[in-house]
């Protein structure tokens, strides 16, 4: 079975949640009942994963339209579709439980340009590389799965979504923000078995793109997994979440070692 073609399939079964669907109703009680200080975390888990999805739902075209097979595209129209539904999500939350919060001041800024800068600049390549020749167009999209499947998705969200699930203050609280929050970890995880099957196949086919996927891991992972002693315990955690899904995004396209060059 072509991993595309089986992904986009399950896309056409599961992706089909409604965010206007999750009912918001008991969400301010749940939020006026924290703490300043676990308030202030969630509301930065929350703005950050707003501003991602905005991100990514801005700048995923070029991916589709450079996809050199029918099935990867059919497989990235199901994945834009889905990231304006979670960015669609989150502005419905914000706008319908926190009016009076203003999510971008809540923003880690240490995300900018992974998160929206650089992603920015990976799409701008991507188009350009559309009207060129084939080779062009899979050396910009091998970097911009890597920088979008393998270290958007496959590092800051996935140990974004186990950070929090520690953090719940109560199995009863948040389950408008729950459901939410899973509907799209289901999602994006159909998202990155389909970036890393690219990148795996893309790195079995040439030494060139295996290259390209570890220059540009090492452009981002070293400071994004990098522990210090004088980190807060919670930023120390979150780092050893995202050295974990560094680990598991090289071993799903077969790359040798754990650690940054």
């Amino acid at each position: 079975m072509d991993v595309a073609l089986d992904l986009y399939g399950k896309a056409k079964r599961f992706g089909t949640w409604d965010p206007s669907d999750i009912d918001l109703g008991r969400e301010r009680f749940d939020w006026d009942a924290l703490t300043p200080e676990h308030r202030q975390a969630l509301l930065g888990t929350c703005a950050s994963f707003y501003r991602g999805e905005e991100s990514v739902a801005d700048t995923l075209a070029p991916w589709l339209m450079a996809a050199p097979r029918l099935e990867e595209r059919m497989f990235l129209s199901t994945q834009l579709f889905e990231e304006v539904k979670h960015t669609e999500f989150f502005a419905r939350y914000f706008r319908t439980v926190l009016p009076e919060v203003d999510p971008g001041a809540y923003f880690a800024p240490n995300l900018q340009g992974v998160l929206v800068d650089d992603i920015a600049e990976v799409s701008s390549r991507i188009r350009r590389a559309v009207d060129q020749d084939s080779d062009s167009r899979m050396a910009a999209l091998v970097e911009g799965v890597t920088h979008y499947h393998g270290i958007i998705e496959g590092m800051l969200a996935m140990s974004g979504y186990e950070r929090i699930d520690e953090t719940w203050p109560s199995a009863e609280s948040f389950r408008g923000l729950r459901e939410g929050f899973a509907r799209i970890r289901e999602d994006e995880g159909r998202h990155i078995a389909f970036g890393m099957d690219f990148l795996q196949r893309s790195c079995a086919g040439s030494p060139r793109w295996r290259e390209t996927v570890e220059r540009t891991f090492d452009r981002y992972v070293p400071d994004l997994i990098a522990e210090s002693p004088d980190l807060p315990p919670a930023a120390q955690r979150y780092r050893q979440l995202l050295a974990a899904c560094y680990r598991r995004r090289r071993r799903d396209i077969g790359l040798e070692g754990g650690e940054p060059r």
